[in-house]
Parts: structure tokens; C-alpha cells; sequence
């Protein structure tokens, strides 16, 4: 993140950058485990098998909660005019709304966490 602050020249910005990456790790592990499991199928067979694909499941799950927070001009857009560290919030904000409205940027970072 300080590397991201130097480049912009923005902290908060960095931040948010920063914040919005992470996620990725949301979506790439999950579908890591699901696409082990379709290529073998015997996993399944396993007695604790069941518990990658709870987790799997409550990590989406995880994300969708966050990502509808983060999204939500009344929850975290409300934040936008602070100057303390709920700065970092609204940024945050701005980042998930930029990515509903550029979705193939999305889609490019999510191949890379992936690969």
C-alpha cells in the first residue's frame, strides 16, 4: 500500500486500491476448490471434503455481504466528506462503484488473482 501511496500521491486512494484487490481472494480460491473438485470428483468421496465447499460457500457468501456494503451509497458512500479515516471507507466505495460500472477491469484483475 505505501508503494500504491507513493505512485498517486494519494493515501486514501492506495488504500481503497489495495482494499479492492483483496477480494479477489474471495472469488479465485473458491473457484480454485470447486475446479479441484470437478477435476476429481473422488474428492468428494472424502468424510471432511464437505467442509472446503462450506468454506468455499461462506467465502462467497462473505463477499457478496461485502461488496453490498461497500456498494451502498447509504452505508459506505456516506462516508465521502470525512477527513478523518472514514476517508478510507467512502474510497472503498468509489472503488466497487467503478467496478459495476467497468466490469472487464474486473474481470482482468480477477484472471490475474486466479492465474
Amino acid at each position: 500500500m505505501s508503494r500504491v501511496s507513493k505512485d498517486t500521491g494519494a493515501g486514501d486512494i492506495a488504500f481503497a486500491s489495495v482494499a479492492i484487490e483483496a477480494p479477489d481472494g474471495f472469488v479465485a480460491l473458491p473457484l480454485l476448490t470447486l475446479v479441484g473438485f470437478a477435476l476429481e470428483p473422488t474428492l468428494l468421496d472424502l468424510d471432511h471434503s464437505w467442509i472446503a465447499l462450506a468454506i468455499a460457500g461462506a467465502t462467497v457468501a462473505a463477499l457478496v455481504v461485502i461488496l453490498v456494503v461497500a456498494a451502498s451509497p447509504r452505508l459506505a458512500g456516506r462516508f465521502a466528506k470525512r477527513q478523518n479515516w472514514m476517508r478510507f471507507i467512502a474510497r472503498v466505495h468509489v472503488g466497487v462503484d467503478r467496478i459495476r460500472h467497468e466490469p472487464r477491469q474486473a474481470l482482468r484483475v480477477l484472471v490475474a488473482a486466479i492465474a
